[in-house]
C-alpha cells in the first residue's frame, strides 16, 4: 500500500495548534512498516 509513497512530514493535532516534523528516509521506511503492520494485522 505505502511501498511506492515516502512520507515528508508528519503532522500531530493538539487541543491547541499542531506540531509539524519533516521526516528522514529512514523515518519514512518505519513509519510505513508500522503503518503496514498495523493495517494487516489479524
Amino acid at each position: 500500500m505505502f511501498s511506492t509513497l515516502e512520507i515528508e512530514t508528519i503532522r500531530v493535532y493538539t487541543s491547541d495548534s499542531y506540531v509539524e516534523e519533516e521526516l528522514t528516509s529512514e523515518q519514512s521506511i518505519r513509519i510505513q512498516k508500522s503503518i503496514n503492520y498495523i493495517l494487516n494485522y489479524k
